[in-house]
């Protein structure tokens, strides 16, 4: 199966006939949600996850990452190209990506409010975050909270711990950083790559 994109926008209005999509375009699903940038050990847990427990493993995402958006002058770039992600995503058996273009209407959802319309109109029916993973204007709504929030309307939740590397938790600032200093034996490893398969990305400098 191919994997399928649905905009934001499409999904929030809860339409059934968008151009190219059919009345069942948005089934329930399993969803896990995040930037994904460089697509990293602690990434792949999580979509590993959406992927074995089903139905329709689901990544919401954005086409931007939104520090990007907020604060261009400071973003020190992406690791991933949208389109490598979409590659990644569809290789992990990925089958549907809900894709936010971040703005400023976007910013100004409460975490409640966001995770609410993934249930109700991305019909979620199975969630996987990070355990540090926040949402929401002003970062409103905790990782425990959207558990609480969920398992009350009887979605299970599970919060995954940040795999640790060497003696250090994974992160894409840690993949930056050894992309800068020239480590990319490091900056595969961190993303689950082997080295020759790592030596063959496109690494921005």
């Amino acid at each position: 199966m191919s994997l399928r994109i649905i905009e934001w926008e499409t999904l929030i209005k809860g339409s059934v006939s968008p151009p190219g999509l059919t009345p069942d375009f948005m089934p329930n699903a399993a969803m896990t949600i995040g930037v994904f940038d460089g697509l990293h050990l602690g990434h792949r847990e999580l979509i590993n996850r959406i992927v074995r427990r089903g139905p329709n493993p689901t990544v919401v995402t954005f086409r931007e990452n939104p520090k990007k958006v907020v604060s261009p002058d400071r973003y020190e770039g992406d690791i991933f190209s949208l389109e490598q992600k979409m590659t990644a995503f569809e290789q992990m058996g990925v089958e549907r990506v809900v894709l936010i273009d971040f703005s400023e209407k976007f910013s100004k959802l409460t975490g409640r409010e966001f995770i609410d319309l993934l249930d109700k109109r991305g019909r979620m029916v199975f969630l996987a975050i990070g355990s540090n993973f926040r949402c929401g204007y002003q970062q409103d709504t905790n990782a425990d909270l959207i558990r609480e929030m969920n398992e009350k309307k009887g979605i299970p939740t599970e919060l995954v711990q940040q795999v640790i590397f060497g003696k250090s938790p994974v992160s894409s600032s840690r993949i930056r950083a050894a992309i800068v200093s020239g480590d990319l034996k490091l900056a595969a490893a961190l993303m689950g790559c082997d080295h020759a398969a790592g030596a063959g990305l496109e690494f921005p400098v």
